[in-house]
């Protein structure tokens, strides 16, 4: 387990925005496929975090409990380890809204659409819906000259103060899943740009590989 390159968000942070209530539950799903549950539970409790491990809240949350989660992740495990774990947890999150929050006949609906209005579509609603990941973040896009997303103010700032490669990875996994499955199987979301790289925004780029 390493920190190396990395620097921890270690000051207190009373965040008010309200985030669904994966960000945690996806997350202790994403480590229990990872580790196993021996270790994923020990990780948990060595991070001061045992508790989340049969908690399973059915409202929203305040955004400050996935970001101490988070900052515990990256604290204990380090970037490189923590990276593919949250973008994992987003996968998770993803699915679940699939199955559980866009009505299977909307999703059939989306998909006689072209391409280019399918992914328009799906940006939209996500942003109608932002709120229940971003928290007090502000999600945008843009369609041209680039295909991308935006968070200005991510919370993951309030986890990491530094590192020196794009850490919202949560939000990587997230978006890609949904765009994979009701736009177009072949797109690529990757994080050019990260706050807590040092850039002035996050910046997701979406990619059609074919």
């Amino acid at each position: 387990m390493t920190t190396a390159g990395l620097d921890h968000g270690n000051a207190s942070v009373h965040p008010s925005g309200k985030i669904g209530p994966n960000s945690l539950i996806q997350t202790v799903r994403a480590m229990r496929r990872i580790y196993g549950d021996e270790k994923a539970r020990r990780i948990l409790e060595e991070g001061g975090q045992g508790f989340l491990w049969d908690h399973h809240p059915g409202e929203m949350i305040d955004e400050g409990e996935f970001i101490t989660l988070a900052r515990m992740l990256y604290s204990n495990l380090g970037v490189q380890e923590t990276l593919p774990l949250l973008r994992l947890s987003g996968n998770l999150t993803g699915e679940y809204v699939l199955a559980n929050r866009i009505p299977k006949f909307a999703q059939r609906i989306i998909k006689f659409l072209p391409r280019k209005l399918r992914l328009k579509v799906m940006l939209n609603a996500i942003g109608k819906n932002a709120w229940t990941f971003a928290g007090s973040g502000k999600y945008s896009f843009t369609l041209s000259p680039q295909l991308q997303i935006n968070l200005d103010e991510s919370i993951i700032r309030h986890a990491i103060s530094k590192a020196n490669v794009p850490v919202c990875s949560y939000y990587t996994g997230a978006f890609e899943t949904l765009l994979k499955t009701l736009v177009d199987a072949h797109i690529q979301v990757e994080e050019i740009e990260c706050a807590i790289r040092g850039d002035s925004r996050c910046v997701f780029q979406i990619k059609f590989t074919r």
